[in-house]
């Protein structure tokens, strides 16, 4: 076969897998916070991280956005812990929180107490720790526990809403089902 002749086929071969490409549609990878699941239903609610900054996220996308989670169980990794605490500013003196009665975010000024470094939670504590307007919570991310007080008028606000959700990631074609679902807060993807 003359060199002319390999070069069209494989022009031709290209063109073709191409064309083949074009009809497969591509899904779309998200990542954010749990902030409500119910096992029942199977579906876990979730605000978006807004920041390509991996060290740094930004969970502020509005509105939260809820997913089905996958058929399969093998494209399920474990459940989420949610909380509506969606960031700890220690440096600022802000908690950034879901308000599940305002549908959106809501920075609280914060007084901070304590900030403590340690490796992992202890186990023989249950975070969030609310004792009236003083809270104590442990922020896997900066791997502290944290102690800050609230204003009053926050003083009263359910529990979860001081609990940090776990970061989760959520591959899907359709909006609304998820076709994989990775608890990143959970999973170590350095184990073998």
């Amino acid at each position: 076969m003359n060199p002319m002749n390999k070069k069209t086929i494989a022009l031709i071969a290209a063109a073709g897998c191409l064309l083949g490409l074009s009809g497969c549609e591509l899904g779309r990878v998200e990542q954010g916070r749990a902030i409500a699941f119910d096992e029942a239903a199977r579906t876990v609610t979730v605000v978006y991280d807004t920041n390509s900054n991996a060290v740094n996220p930004l969970y502020n996308k509005m509105p939260p956005v809820t997913f089905k989670l996958p058929d399969k169980p093998e494209e399920t990794g474990p459940l989420p812990n949610t909380g509506r605490c969606l960031k700890v500013d220690t440096d600022t003196g802000q908690v950034t929180i879901y308000d599940e009665q305002k549908q959106n975010l809501v920075s609280v000024p914060v007084t901070v107490l304590k900030q403590e470094k340690v490796g992992s939670p202890p186990k023989n504590r249950k975070f969030p720790e609310i004792q009236n307007s003083q809270i104590t919570l442990y922020a896997a991310r900066q791997k502290e526990i944290i102690t800050f007080t609230v204003p009053e008028e926050y003083a009263s606000y359910p529990p979860d809403t001081w609990a940090i959700g776990d970061e989760v990631r959520i591959y899907f074609k359709q909006e609304g089902q998820a076709l994989r679902f990775m608890n990143v807060s959970q999973t170590n993807i350095y184990k073998r």
